[in-house]
């Protein structure tokens, strides 16, 4: 019922760490696909191991055209009902994490497209997910890929090094009913963090720019404006307050 795409490129360290969290699911009705991009660190050679160990991994290991480009190939060769990505050092909240997704109402839900949740930081501190699916129109996510299960029907813009992540799920928020869009109320993954779409560029900010004009046009990049200034004032007034505290 559930595909879980993992794509990675010369990390097998953290290979390991996602496969110990999948293979550790108490729910059985799952496939793992692991999308190699040519590793040459011993990572094709590890996942090759574990493939004769278990019948329900899938190994795709060839050249890619980025990120994204690789996590269309898994979407491609999915199977179930479900997909969800879980990146070469992503996890899984706990061992019970699937089968919490699987008694669900909406799992069984044909009308719904997509079911999110919450993260967890490596600090263990819960970091809730966005009620309101309203702040994709002002360039934000409203959850993290970790904690998002997809139909298998969707794609990637493999055109983004960066920001395909918002892009798919401003797609998905601009073109379909929102109550096909439902929120889990549980945890779904940690979340590390350090991952190409957390990094701070000017690559970053051009298909931020990109992504939220083509989906929302001049509304959406106003939007996103006066959301980064209602945030940088609220920050400058906690650092001011601690400043302050200080002082007395």
């Amino acid at each position: 019922m559930i595909s879980i795409i993992t794509v990675v490129y010369n990390n097998k360290s953290g290979m390991k760490k996602t496969l110990k969290s999948v293979l550790s699911q108490t729910y059985a009705d799952y496939e793992l696909i692991i999308v190699d991009g040519c590793s040459t660190d011993g990572t094709v050679d590890f996942c090759k191991r574990e493939m004769s160990k278990f019948s329900h991994i899938k190994l795709l290991s060839e050249k890619d055209e980025g990120i994204y480009d690789a996590m269309n190939k898994g979407i491609k060769a999915s199977s179930r009902r479900w997909l969800i990505f879980m990146n070469s050092g992503d996890e899984f909240y706990d061992a019970n994490t699937l089968e919490s997704f699987s008694k669900k109402e909406c799992f069984y839900d044909n009308s719904v497209i997509l079911a999110y949740g919450d993260k967890v930081d490596i600090d263990g501190c819960l970091i809730p997910a966005e009620r309101n699916l309203n702040v994709i129109e002002s360039g934000e996510l409203f959850a993290c890929h970790q904690s998002i299960f997809f139909r298998p029907d969707i794609y990637y813009n493999k055109s983004y090094k960066i920001f395909g992540d918002y892009d798919l799920l401003a797609r998905i928020y601009k073109n379909d009913s929102h109550e096909k869009m439902v929120y889990l109320g549980i945890p779904i993954s940690i979340f590390e963090g350090g991952g190409i779409s957390s990094l701070v560029s000017t690559l970053k900010r051009k298909e931020k720019f990109i992504s939220i004009f083509n989906n929302f046009g001049l509304i959406g990049i106003f939007k996103n404006y006066i959301f980064n200034v209602v945030v940088w004032k609220k920050i400058i007034n906690v650092v001011f307050r601690s400043i302050k505290g200080n002082k007395t």
